[in-house]
């Protein structure tokens, strides 16, 4: 380095260890000085001024031609560090003797570079700097990095001590090139921070025989690689290189030892959509640190996406023992429940995130969407409302509040939520959904089609979407392609009563009646209670003469739903086609005391 470099970093290193009033002192003296000197020689700068403009313009004009030329040479000559590899430079150690004398170490430098090497799977490159020219301090570590397009820089010092015991001090600075540097994780056993990088010390065993230090030191390698695959990791998990990242991870020293090591695994395996590998290491990191309030809410949402509610929940709640201000493990217990249909909790559940996290636009979302399945629609969407105000941009919550204002009835407000929704994210599936359901609300039917094709082709396994393009096409007298529609829903889900319902109504329109009815028992055998299902198996069944059939599947509806008026209306249709017209008679009755608009024949 340059004399100024030392004398700079002299200064600076005196100053810093001042308290903060002392140092605001010499700046304030230090200003008073230069005031009273301007003041003192004023006219006479004045003057020196007046007579060298022409000087100083000139000299102004080659500092900024050289400043350019610096900087343009910088950017077209400097190596940049690659985007898809980890560069580390390494620079021989240098050495300092009993007597003082300074050498280089090149054995451990080698032997941390070997290391590095030796992990093929990481794609990390490692350069091995000049022997000639060793890193004493940061500001040539920047450089001499720079020069090579590195993204870390390691190096050190080695130190004879007393005897033949010694210490190596091994420097790993991370350069601006690196998208983060990440704060310490407990994967390092022996390490200080010291400006922008790490610091590992190790005792070392001088030979006897040569004095050189032995640089065999397993800890002092698997330490200095463990900082840098740490650095590594969080570089690709910045990046959205989560292979890449769960690699460097699992190249850490005893990984398996640390909590957060895991943790970040099984977040990376998440965000991999690999939710079981996911699971089994969030499990691992709360084996290893059960007092992790974010590995238990991490480790609920993976079981609420797996369809395990109950045991989501009772994953949240730990979390919420551990950390009960954890407004993600309130919310995320909310839409548990709320997947439970356990309704009450769930409000309370998201009430208490959002008095957490007042601006929580997933909590006042969450609310919202239980306050529709509730059927107070009107609360649904204040809490989406809420959630616009937090984020006007937040397209989920402009599709859920036109959903909830359709629930209301409200189609004009509705479709332009939707619209609203599609502006801002034009490739949000939901709002394409519930722009088709109000436009077929609103009677604009081949408009909803195409709101419902846009949907699917954004997010082709969008049941939903399949189903309602099919009730859609019923509506328009399209049965086969209601059929076609209905089946799509059912290869998604086979379990989908309400796709088996209705592809059994739009047979039925078909004039295949048996077909129906066998989709009407399929709905049935999945959800048993299904009073439309019994009452439209009736309706097929009276068309095919049944009726003695039918009267029992009416009967079902009404067991299931007393109240059901058009099941006691068709059950009376099919016992007045068996000529019980006493038995006929009671049921028309019961259906005109349950709806008197009802029209008895």
């Amino acid at each position: 380095m340059f004399p100024v470099d030392y004398i700079s970093e002299i200064v600076e290193g005196a100053i810093s260890k001042l308290d903060w009033y002392c140092q605001i002192l010499i700046l304030l003296i230090a200003a008073i000085f230069l005031l009273l000197f301007y003041y003192h020689y004023e006219s006479k700068i004045k003057e020196w001024v007046k007579d060298h403009l022409k000087l100083l313009g000139l000299i102004l004009v080659i500092l900024i031609v050289c400043l350019v030329a610096v900087f343009t040479f910088d950017y077209l000559y400097s190596p940049k560090p690659s985007e898809d590899q980890l560069v580390v430079a390494i620079s021989p150690f240098y050495y300092i003797d009993e007597s003082g004398q300074i050498g280089s170490d090149i054995n451990t430098a080698t032997d941390i570079m070997e290391r590095l090497e030796a992990e093929k799977g990481l794609g990390i490159k490692v350069i091995m700097l000049d022997l000639d020219n060793l890193i004493r301090d940061e500001g040539d570590a920047k450089f001499q990095g720079k020069n090579v397009g590195a993204h870390l820089v390691v190096y050190g010092e080695t130190k004879k001590k007393i005897g033949n015991i010694g210490e190596i001090k091994c420097h790993i600075l991370p350069l601006s090139s690196l998208e983060i540097i990440p704060s310490e994780i407990q994967s390092l056993d022996a390490r200080t921070k010291e400006g922008g990088g790490t610091i590992i010390s190790e005792k070392a065993t001088f030979s006897m025989v040569t004095e050189e230090p032995i640089t065999i030191i397993k800890s002092l390698k698997e330490n200095v690689s463990s900082a840098i695959y740490t650095i590594g990791a969080f570089e690709n998990y910045k990046m959205s290189n989560f292979t890449s990242a769960i690699t460097f991870f699992s190249s850490i020293k005893n990984y398996e030892n640390y909590s957060s090591i895991l943790f970040y695994i099984g977040n990376c395996h998440y965000l991999n959509n690999n939710l079981n590998e996911s699971a089994q290491y969030l499990d691992k990191a709360i084996e290893t640190g059960p007092q992790s309030a974010v590995a238990w809410t991490n480790r609920g949402v993976i079981s609420s996406e797996l369809g395990k509610y109950e045991e989501a929940v009772a994953a949240f709640d730990k979390a919420i023992e551990i950390n009960p201000q954890s407004a993600e493990a309130w919310h995320n217990k909310g839409v548990a429940l709320r997947k439970l249909e356990r309704y009450e909790g769930a409000i309370k559940a998201s009430n208490k995130a959002i008095e957490i996290k007042p601006k929580y636009i997933g909590a006042w979302s969450n609310k919202g969407a239980t306050l529709s399945e509730l059927g107070k629609y009107e609360g649904a969407v204040a809490a989406f409302d809420k959630a616009i105000e937090i984020d006007p941009q937040c397209a989920k919550a402009w599709s859920n509040k036109g959903a909830a204002l359709s629930d209301l009835g409200t189609y004009e407000e509705a479709l332009d939520a939707s619209n609203n929704a599609i502006e801002i994210d034009s490739q949000c599936a939901e709002a394409w959904h519930n722009k088709g359901f109000v436009l077929d609300a609103l009677g604009r039917h081949e408009e909803a089609i195409a709101a419902y094709d846009k949907a699917i082709e954004i997010k082709p396994k969008y049941i939903g979407a399949w189903g309602n393009k099919g009730a859609t096409l019923s509506d328009l007298g399209k049965y086969e392609g209601a059929v076609a529609a209905y089946d799509k829903a059912i290869e998604i889900d086979p379990q989908c009563a309400e796709a088996w319902h209705n592809k059994g109504f739009a047979l039925n329109a078909l004039g295949r009646h048996e077909e129906a009815m066998a989709a009407y028992d399929k709905a049935i055998e999945i959800k048993p209670q299904y009073v439309e299902a019994w009452g439209n198996k009736g309706f097929v069944l009276v068309e095919s003469g049944r009726c003695e059939e039918a009267v029992a599947a009416f009967d079902k509806a009404i067991e299931i739903d007393p109240q059901d008026a058009k099941a006691w209306y068709n059950k009376g249709i099919a016992l007045d086609t068996l000529a019980k017209h006493e038995e006929a008679k009671e049921a028309f009755e019961k259906a005109l005391e349950i709806d008197p608009t009802i029209e008895i024949p």
